[in-house]
């Protein structure tokens, strides 16, 4: 299952959260181009990369912010 950017984001704010903001309010704070590129339906996958011989070492991407955090 692919891991969201929204759920990326929530990993690396921690207990600080993500707080949902208009798409307006996100523009402003951003910049449109920047905001616009975090809004759209994303999610982080490695098909492609593994069609070029990657294999992945550890579970997902959140295991290894988790796993980064921790050596921190």
């Amino acid at each position: 299952m692919p891991t969201t950017v929204r759920r990326i984001a929530e990993e690396l704010a921690g207990p600080a959260g993500v707080s949902p903001e208009s798409a307006d309010a996100t523009r402003e704070r951003l910049g449109a181009a920047f905001a616009d590129a975090l809004l759209l339906d994303q999610a982080a996958v490695g098909a492609f990369a593994r069609t070029l011989g990657w294999e992945p070492q550890h579970r997902g991407i959140i295991d290894d912010l988790v796993r980064a955090d921790r050596a921190a």
